[in-house]
């Protein structure tokens, strides 16, 4: 009994460490832009990303290390916790070696270590990678981590309205810009507290889900608080317009709904029918349709019919093409994490209209989120980052039952699916990182529990 209860209060020591650095994450960083507005963002952000994470990594080692030292753990009982992982645990740290390789045998160690103009090197693979394991073993998912979610996205939301308006507060545009001067004065649309509008829709895919499950599933009365951030968030991912983030949310949380809600298995099959119905009647419509008024539908109906022209998708047909046309060259492990700039010999095109010229830019992303592992660190890490999200998404499916399983999973699966068409940035990558380890801690949470009832059945009999 004495050794069960040191064994408790060295977990809730883990447990409210990593508490603190999820409300840091969800708070601080989330909205912290530092003083130059958007002029610097990135680096601001990646530089706050690593203080906070590291300093997180770090009491949890010193804590192990002294857990081992004091004699309360063993070096043996770090691999006898590894054996006892889960699948999903598993494959992340598969993905995460075959990274390693990529970047030791990549031609240009420095980026591939450091990272390169997305600050998407090694480094920042690694601290997702830990911080997820972290996060699956001492993670807390918890009712009030959605409120702190629900107020910060409430003030990222009234940022975003504020300038959608055409206003600049806290001058994070230089002065005499603001969000309508995107692609006119300078490159790119910025928004709110993470910059990139691409990011933004990102960060919205991921979070609308978790204020809609939450006001379904929850069962306490001031959930409808949650209103507000689903209700601004909506408003926000529609009136930045970008398709990746309104086609995240709305399939899925379409395909989300038989597995999330609190019906009866009838139903949930039927929705299941209905659904399927309705992606058959929306692919035939796009099949016969050209749509040639909406240009997203119109792009798709041309998509269908094997149009595949550069423009399409804002550009994204012509880089996957390039992008794809580098993988053979390096096909099992990549050029090294973050490196595609160095290996992408052509540039991005794109004729505006409003300024009646064609603009030029670098490519140093894949804008699809699994090209991009592929082209950076191979075949074998985005096999196994697959194979992690498959066994998460089954597992997630088996144990919906769980209210903080659901919501979860619905936000990982909406932000995987606005990922075929987006950036990996630390800027908000790390939230779907620290989401994707919550589903795993209230996954293995519910089978302990199913474990420990059954247990209880067996001896109740004897």
């Amino acid at each position: 009994m004495i050794l069960n209860e040191k064994k408790d209060k060295w977990s809730n020591v883990f447990e409210k460490i990593t508490s603190i650095y999820i409300v840091l994450m969800l708070t601080i960083y989330l909205l912290y832009v530092g003083h130059e507005g958007y002029q610097n963002i990135t680096k601001v952000k990646f530089n706050m990303f690593c203080i906070i994470s590291c300093i997180y990594l770090l009491l949890i080692i010193l804590l192990y290390v002294e857990l081992l030292f004091i004699g309360q753990k063993k070096l043996s009982s770090l691999w006898s916790s590894l054996k006892t992982t889960s699948w999903t645990q598993k494959l992340v740290l598969v993905f995460f070696l075959f990274s390693l390789l990529s970047a030791i045998f990549s031609d240009n160690h420095s980026v591939a270590f450091k990272g390169g103009s997305r600050f998407e090197g090694l480094l920042t693979i690694a601290i997702y990678c830990i911080c997820f394991f972290a996060t699956s073993i001492y993670g807390k998912p918890a009712k009030w981590q959605i409120y702190i979610l629900g107020l910060s996205m409430t003030i990222f939301c009234c940022i975003s309205i504020i300038q959608l308006m055409g206003y600049n507060p806290f001058s994070l545009y230089p002065k005499g810009y603001n969000y309508f001067d995107g692609n006119v004065k300078y490159a790119g649309f910025y928004i709110s507290t993470v910059g990139n509008i691409d990011l933004a829709s990102a960060l919205l895919c991921l979070t609308t889900p978790i204020f809609l499950i939450g006001v379904i599933r929850m069962s306490e009365k001031r959930k409808f608080f949650l209103l507000v951030p689903l209700i601004l968030c909506i408003i926000v991912t529609f009136a930045i317009k970008v398709q990746a983030g309104i086609l995240g949310e709305v399939v899925g949380l379409i395909l989300v709904m038989p597995v999330v809600l609190p019906v009866k298995t009838k139903i949930k099959k039927l929705l299941c029918v209905v659904i399927l119905l309705f992606i058959i009647l929306g692919i035939f419509l796009l099949w016969n349709y050209d749509f040639e008024g909406n240009e997203t539908l119109f792009e798709a109906h041309e998509l269908l019919h094997g149009n595949w022209e550069d423009e399409y998708g804002t550009g994204r047909i012509y880089i996957w093409k390039n992008v794809i046309n580098l993988i053979p060259e390096k096909l099992f492990l990549g050029g090294g994490p973050d490196t595609l700039l160095d290996r992408m010999a052509t540039h991005f095109q794109r004729y505006d209209e409003k300024l009646d010229l064609t603009i030029y830019a670098l490519v140093d992303v894949a804008h699809n989120e699994y090209l991009n592992i592929i082209v950076n660190q191979g075949l074998f890490a985005l096999i196994f980052y697959l194979l992690a999200l498959a066994s998460s998404a089954i597992r997630w499916v088996k144990n919906s039952t769980n209210i903080d399983a659901a919501i979860c999973g619905s936000a990982v699966l909406c932000y995987c699916i606005q990922a075929f068409f987006g950036i990996s940035m630390c800027i908000t990558s790390i939230f779907f990182w620290l989401t994707l380890g919550l589903l795993e801690k209230s996954i293995n949470v519910t089978r302990k529990e199913y474990k420990n009832e059954k247990r209880s059945k067996k001896a109740s009999i004897y």
